[in-house]
């Protein structure tokens, strides 16, 4: 296989799964986002790292965002959105943060490569990111190592819906580029 043929099978695996995406529970997330005072993320390993990248977005359009763990997040609650990253959605500590933001009052939601998982369960709300996870890996299913379809998809995702977030909430690159970090 020569890179040509490697980037076609992954793109070509992208657009097969971002087809398959509930548009609705895109939205869905999007008009939670939009009622909530502050958004708290979440992931591990490179779901985190998409986690991460999604929230740095939401701060570019004037959100209040937090990193779930990090010294500055303050106490999770009510009126707040707790958004979990989580391709087989059954990631311990994962799953134990969306725990207490439940029991805190925060609305979940789990951003899962499946439905039935431990974190949809948890979260009131999901997004389905339909991919296998790292553990129930079968040939025909996705030629990349790991849940690397799962991170992919779910940054492209996550970036749509923040392109939408920030036409609703009209903000313009300059807007957004006033908030990016100036300390680089």
């Amino acid at each position: 296989m020569d890179f040509s043929d490697a980037l076609q099978l992954v793109t070509g695996e992208v657009a097969d799964t971002l087809g398959a995406v509930a548009c609705r529970d895109a939205e869905e997330l999007a008009d939670l986002i939009g009622k909530s005072r502050r958004v708290f993320v979440c992931g591990q390993g490179r779901s985190g790292l998409v986690a991460r990248a999604f929230g740095m977005r939401l701060t570019h359009l004037g959100l209040t965002v937090h990193v779930a763990g990090e010294t500055t997040a303050g106490a999770i609650g009510r009126g707040d959105l707790f958004v979990a990253v989580s391709c087989s959605g059954s990631t311990d500590i994962t799953c134990l943060t969306a725990s207490k933001a439940k029991a805190a009052g925060a609305t979940c939601v789990g951003v899962v490569g499946r439905r039935r998982c431990r974190l949809a369960r948890l979260s009131g709300h999901t997004l389905v990111v339909p991919t296998p996870s790292k553990a129930r890996k079968r040939s025909g299913e996705s030629a990349q190592f790991g849940s690397s379809l799962f991170e992919q998809c779910s940054l492209l995702l996550l970036d749509a819906l923040c392109l939408m977030l920030g036409r609703r909430l009209k903000q313009s690159h300059a807007r957004m580029l006033a908030r990016h970090s100036n300390l680089e």
